[in-house]
């Protein structure tokens, strides 16, 4: 399944000066399999926490949560309560 990834301006250097990748994942954890194996300078950032929305709702990045096909992605720094 084809989903899109909108990463925030910062990481782009570690994309190829990409902030929009097109990736082929069917959950969050394949998604963040496939960003470390692609892009190893992301790891650091996705191991430090990060938060998903996934088509406009706030997701749980550490669920096995599935993926629906076209789905827009936005990784956006860790999101904090307070």
């Amino acid at each position: 399944m084809a989903v899109k990834v909108y990463l925030w301006s910062s990481l782009k250097k570690f994309t190829n000066d990409q902030d929009i990748l097109t990736l082929e994942a069917k959950s969050i954890g394949e998604l963040l399999g496939v960003l470390e194996r692609d892009f190893p300078g992301l790891k650091p950032f996705l191991d430090g926490g990060i938060s998903f929305a996934i088509n406009g709702e706030l997701s749980n990045p550490n669920s096995n949560e599935l993926l629906p096909d076209g789905a827009e992605i936005y990784l956006m720094q860790k999101l904090k309560g307070g």
